[in-house]
C-alpha cells in the first residue's frame, strides 16, 4: 500500500500528516486512491444558491449557511446564505470578506464568520494559505438586510514565515475573549473581542501542521490538534498549558481528533480517521500531572465510514457521517446507534444544525450544493438547492404589548383565591425566573382540564418564521429538565380543534425522561428568560425562551388546519401530556413522578389581524 505516506514498522498502517481543518474533498482524494474504504461520490453538481455549502446555524427565524465556495483548482468568493428553512424562500446573500468561510458561531447577539481563506495543497505535507483569512461580525438582527459584515478582523498570511500562523479554521468564546485555531499550524490566535485586535500567535507543543476543533470550558479553551491526535488545554489569554492529552486509541496511527463538544465538564470528540467517539471528564484534568492527569474513554465505534460533525443534544450524540450519507445519534451511555437520518447518495453532508425546538434539523450537502432540511417529528424532508425564490414580504408584526393572548376564554377547574389557580397569572404578562428556576406568576391547569386563550378581536395567522410562543416554566433539575408539558391547540371558532403534532421519541415510551429532545411539538421544554419587569425583550427572540409554535407546522390535511391558514385562529387551548394518548403506547403520554399539570405563564403571537 502506497499512500504517499510512511509505513510504520511492523504495523501495516500508514502514519502522515493531514492538513487541519480537513475538507471531505481533500479526504475523498486519499479514499480514492485506495487508503481507505471509498464513499460514493456525487459527480459535480451545478452551483445554484448553495455553492459546497459547509457550516450553517439556526438564528431565529431563519438558517444561515456558509457557502465555501470550493474548487479543485481554487476557490470562489465565500458567501452566507440566508433562507428561511419551512419554506425554503431566499431571505439574503451576504458576501464575507474572505473566502472559504468555514465556521458559524453565535456569540450574544452577533454571528461570527470564520472565513479560512483559500488554501494551497500543492504540497500536501506543508499546506499553506493562498489567500488571506478573516473574522467577520454580523449582528443579528442584520441578517435579513445586510449587505456585508458590521466589522471584520484581516488575518493576513504570511508566507515568509517558517511556520505559519494564517488560515483560520474555528472560533469559541469566553465572555469577551476568543481564541482561533489555524488549519495549517500549531498556532492559536487570542481575539480581544472588546478592542476588537487579534493578539500574538501562541504555540502549541505539537508537531502538528494544523489544528482543529475548539471550545470553551470554565473560561478556557479545549483544542484538538488532528494530526497528533491530542487535546491541548489554553488559557483565556491564549497561553497553554505545559501538559497535553492524548485523545488516540493506538498510539502508531493518526485518528485525526476533529468533531468535538463540551457539555458543561464532559468533552466528547469524533477521530475522524478511526472513527471512534471518545469521552473525557474534564475534571479530572491537572496541568501538573503527566498527560493531563485525566482519563479518555470510548463511547461508540465505529461510528461511521467519515464521522464529519458532532452535536451533544440531551443524552446523545449526532453525527454526520460523510461517508454513508447520514447522520446517527448515538447513546451516551451504552454508545448504541438509534435515531438514523438518511441523505441522498453522494450528498457528503458535512455540517447539522438544530432549531431550538429541536424538532427541524438542517444538513449541508457539502458535493451536491444543497441543504436538507428534515423534521423529526413527521419525517418529512426538503430539499433546498438550485435557485430560490426571493421570500415574499411579510405581514405587519403585532406590537408587543398587543401580541400577548390577554383574554381568559375558559379555565375550567379554577381557584382564583389559591396559589397558582387563577388564570388571570396566564395572560398578565410573561414573567420567567430565567435557568434556575421556574416563574410563580403562572396559571397549573388542573388534571383533565384545559385553559383558553385568545386575543381579544383579533386573529391569529400564518407568517415567516413562528406564529406564536407559549410560556410554561421547566427547569433544570441534575442532568434533565423538570417538565410538566402541554399539548398545543388551535381553533378557528372555540369548537373545532386541531393540535400541533407532537411525539416523544424516546426509546422506552413508558419512561419519562427529562430530555427537551425527545419531547418534540410540546410546550413546557425551554426555560423562560423573558420577563416584562425585570428583563422585557422581543417574545420571539431565541434569548427570551418558550417555545415556539408554526401555523405552517399544523396537518396539512386537517380540515380545520385548512380553515385556519384561510381565516386565522381565535382560540389557543393548552392541556397536560397526561390528557392525551400516545400512539405507541395506546396509553397517556407518561410524566415526571412529581407531574402536578403544566404552569402556564403566557402566550404570545407575532403574526394578528383584526377580527
Amino acid at each position: 500500500m502506497d499512500c504517499g505516506r510512511t509505513l510504520l514498522p511492523g504495523t501495516g498502517h500508514c502514519k502522515r500528516r493531514w492538513p487541519g481543518g480537513l475538507a471531505w474533498a481533500w479526504l475523498g482524494a486519499l479514499l480514492l486512491a485506495g487508503c481507505l474504504e471509498a464513499p460514493e461520490i456525487a459527480p459535480e453538481v451545478e452551483v445554484g444558491v448553495f455553492d459546497h455549502p459547509q457550516a450553517l446555524v439556526f438564528v431565529g427565524d431563519w438558517l444561515v449557511v456558509a457557502n465555501s465556495g470550493y474548487r479543485a483548482q481554487g476557490w470562489s468568493d465565500g458567501a452566507l446564505v440566508v433562507i428561511d428553512p419551512v419554506s425554503g424562500a431566499l431571505i439574503n446573500r451576504i458576501p464575507t470578506t474572505a473566502p472559504n468561510p468555514q465556521t458559524l458561531r453565535v456569540h450574544g447577539d452577533t454571528l461570527y464568520v470564520v472565513a479560512t481563506g483559500a488554501l494551497d495543497l500543492s504540497d500536501f505535507d506543508r499546506p499553506q494559505a493562498a489567500t488571506d483569512g478573516a473574522l467577520d461580525a454580523l449582528p443579528l438582527a442584520t441578517l435579513a438586510t445586510a449587505t456585508g459584515p458590521a466589522w471584520h478582523l484581516d488575518l493576513p498570511r504570511r508566507p515568509d514565515d517558517a511556520v505559519p500562523a494564517e488560515a483560520p479554521i474555528d472560533i469559541a468564546f469566553a465572555g469577551e475573549r476568543a481564541l482561533l485555531t489555524s488549519a495549517v499550524s500549531n498556532a492559536v490566535l487570542p481575539v480581544d473581542l472588546a478592542a476588537r485586535r487579534v493578539g500574538a500567535p501562541q504555540w502549541l507543543a505539537s508537531p502538528s501542521v494544523g489544528l482543529g476543533s475548539v471550545r470553551p470550558w470554565r473560561g478556557r479553551f479545549v483544542v484538538t490538534d488532528f494530526n497528533a491526535d491530542r487535546l491541548h488545554i489554553v488559557d483565556a489569554d491564549g497561553a497553554p498549558w505545559p501538559c497535553h492529552l492524548d485523545l488516540g486509541v493506538a498510539p502508531s496511527d493518526v485518528e485525526g481528533p476533529g468533531p468535538l463538544a463540551v457539555v458543561g465538564d464532559d468533552l466528547y470528540v469524533v477521530l475522524t480517521i478511526s472513527a471512534t467517539l471518545r469521552h473525557v471528564d474534564l475534571r479530572d484534568l491537572d496541568p501538573a500531572a503527566a498527560g493531563c492527569g485525566a482519563t479518555v474513554r470510548t463511547v461508540a465505534a465505529p461510528v461511521g465510514n467519515v464521522p464529519n460533525h458532532l452535536t451533544v443534544r440531551g443524552e446523545r450524540a449526532w453525527i454526520v457521517d460523510s461517508g454513508d450519507n447520514n447522520v446517527v445519534a448515538y447513546g451516551l451511555a451504552d454508545g448504541k446507534p438509534g435515531e438514523r437520518i438518511a441523505l441522498s447518495p453522494g450528498a457528503n453532508p458535512w455540517h447539522a444544525a438544530w432549531r431550538a425546538d429541536g424538532r427541524l434539523m438542517a444538513v449541508t450537502e457539502w458535493a451536491a450544493n444543497g441543504v436538507t432540511v428534515h423534521d423529526r417529528l413527521t419525517g418529512a424532508q426538503h430539499r433546498f438547492g438550485g435557485d430560490l425564490a426571493p421570500a415574499p414580504p411579510p405581514p405587519p408584526a403585532a406590537d408587543l404589548v398587543d401580541s400577548l393572548a390577554d383574554t381568559v376564554v375558559a379555565a375550567p377547574g379554577a381557584t382564583p383565591d389559591t396559589n397558582y389557580g387563577d388564570p388571570v397569572r396566564a395572560a398578565n404578562g410573561v414573567r420567567g425566573a430565567g435557568e434556575a428556576g421556574g416563574s410563580v406568576d403562572v396559571y397549573a391547569i388542573p388534571p383533565g382540564e384545559a385553559l383558553v386563550l385568545g386575543w381579544g378581536d383579533q386573529r391569529l395567522i400564518d407568517g415567516p418564521g413562528p406564529d406564536l410562543v407559549v410560556f410554561e416554566n421547566p427547569f433544570p433539575s441534575g442532568d434533565e429538565v423538570f417538565m410538566e408539558l402541554a399539548v398545543v391547540e388551535l381553533s378557528p371558532d372555540g369548537v373545532q380543534w386541531v393540535a400541533f403534532p407532537h411525539a416523544y421519541l424516546a426509546a422506552d415510551p413508558t419512561t419519562f425522561m427529562g430530555d427537551p429532545d425527545l419531547w418534540l411539538g410540546f410546550a413546557g421544554r425551554t426555560p423562560v428568560r423573558l420577563n416584562v419587569d425585570s428583563a422585557p425583550m422581543d417574545p420571539f427572540d431565541p434569548r427570551a425562551g418558550g417555545d415556539p409554535f408554526d401555523l405552517a407546522d399544523l396537518p396539512a390535511d386537517d380540515p380545520v388546519a385548512q380553515q385556519i391558514h384561510a381565516e386565522g385562529a381565535r382560540f389557543i387551548r393548552l392541556s397536560a401530556a397526561a390528557d392525551h394518548l400516545d400512539p405507541r403506547t395506546g396509553a397517556p403520554f407518561v410524566t415526571h413522578p412529581a407531574h402536578s399539570g403544566p404552569d402556564i405563564d403566557g402566550v404570545a403571537a407575532r403574526w394578528l389581524v383584526p377580527d
